[in-house]
């Protein structure tokens, strides 16, 4: 059985989160985390195989697609 994560996979999906703007996401304070819907547990992490990617901000979970729209909605500062 191949495994989930390999080198190559970690850097492609760490390239990609480069590419969609990562700097944004944590100047409005998200911070790269997974849900577990079985245990509804919020787990501060930068990947994980079984769990569903987004971001934590002030004890809320959102998806990658959610804090991607939020980015839009509540603009951008720049320091």
């Amino acid at each position: 059985m191949e495994p989930l994560m390999n080198q190559e996979r970690l850097e492609y999906d760490n390239a990609i989160r480069f590419e969609t703007h990562a700097d944004e996401y944590l100047a409005l304070g998200f911070i790269p985390a997974y849900l577990d819907f079985g245990t509804q547990t919020l787990h501060v992490a930068r990947w994980s195989p079984l769990l569903v990617p987004g971001f934590e901000r002030n004890g809320y979970f959102y998806t990658r697609a959610a804090a991607a729209k939020a980015v839009v909605e509540w603009g951008y500062a720049q320091n």
